[in-house]
């Protein structure tokens, strides 16, 4: 019997202010203004993602997983999600921490159960600042998932 010690946790540097981080639109209507502007509704974390709001460093990288449809993909900065304040007293903000090396979490936001008010300012805040990076009426979108999510077999 080996009394090896389990291997390491593998340590991450975290996300740099410019750092782009991108993550899937699964549902239509989380779009808006013909595909122009990301509703809030996809910054709110669901029950289930204890960790936060996923993201991906690259646009490839926010699919990873799914098994959804996916309409869109949003980015936004790390800066961009770091002066937003959750708290004024003492002030706090949002963090986006990886967890790995194709994958992050927008941390520190509630779900709709937990205070819904405040899941949803802090959801309307994040889209205000992400922009769509990609979505399913464009020209290069057909190529881009081809790419990023090659057919099950």
């Amino acid at each position: 019997m080996s009394c090896d010690p389990p291997a390491p946790l593998q340590v991450l540097p975290p996300y740099t202010p410019a750092q782009s981080v991108y993550r899937a639109v699964i549902h239509n209507d989380w779009l808006k203004n013909n595909n122009t502007r990301v509703h809030w509704k996809v910054f709110i974390r669901f029950k289930k993602d204890t960790l936060g709001v996923s993201v991906g460093p690259t646009a490839s990288d926010s699919l990873l997983g799914l098994t959804d449809d996916v309409f869109a993909i949003t980015v936004m900065t790390v800066a961009q999600i770091r002066a937003i304040q959750t708290h004024p007293d003492p002030p706090t903000y949002l963090d986006v921490v990886p967890d790995s090396t194709t994958h992050g979490n927008i941390g520190k936001l509630p779900d709709m159960d937990e205070d819904r008010n405040e899941a949803i300012r802090l959801a309307k805040l994040l889209a205000a600042q992400a922009q769509v990076h990609d979505h399913y009426l464009s020209d290069t979108w057909a190529a881009f998932i081809a790419a990023a999510k090659p057919p099950v077999d």
